[in-house]
């Protein structure tokens, strides 16, 4: 099963991913996030204590997460929660800026594809922006646009979307 939680910043995706992670005995958390100043830090830093204790084995893997497949796989049966496919997005874009979008976008699906064959649950946590237009540089609003059509090619992919929509998230069981 692969589920998509998207929603705004500070909306409680990592909760409820979390929650879901925990179904499994085998949980991996896969860490995204490059902290840049005290900011990232702390952001870092919250996420850690709000899973202390629910037995995540924390991988920190910033791009390319299909690179994951085969160890994962090895522990099955297994949940894996990607912490968070928007920074996922930023750091692909920023490793390698000459990329077009088509193939930035093409290179984090088959990621996220490659490794979700190999996991028995696979939970994408990721940001939605709601502005894509709302005063941003360029290169903002390419990460912005590039983030948007991750999460499209994301959500045909899922067998489950919660959408974070008036104060609570809905699931979408896809078929």
């Amino acid at each position: 099963m692969t589920t998509l939680i998207i929603g705004i910043p500070d909306s409680g995706k990592s909760a409820l991913a979390e929650k879901l992670a925990c179904r499994y005995r085998n949980r991996f958390y896969i860490a995204t996030m490059v902290a840049f100043g005290e900011e990232g830090e702390k952001r870092i830093q919250k996420h850690r204590r709000a899973r202390e204790g629910k037995h995540f084995t924390t991988i920190e893997c910033p791009t390319d997460i299909g690179q994951l497949a085969n160890r994962l796989a090895s522990h099955s049966p297994c949940s894996c929660l990607v912490e968070c496919v928007s920074n996922l997005v930023g750091n692909e874009l920023y490793a390698d800026l000459a990329s077009t979008d088509e193939a930035l976008l093409e290179k984090i699906t088959q990621s996220v594809k490659t490794l979700s064959d190999a996991v028995d649950d696979l939970i994408l946590v990721t940001n939605e922006f709601l502005q894509e237009d709302s005063g941003y540089d360029e290169e903002t609003k390419r990460y912005v646009r590039l983030t948007s059509m991750v999460n499209q090619q994301l959500s045909d992919f899922c067998d489950r979307i919660y959408r974070y929509d008036h104060g609570e998230f809905h699931p979408e069981e896809r078929q």
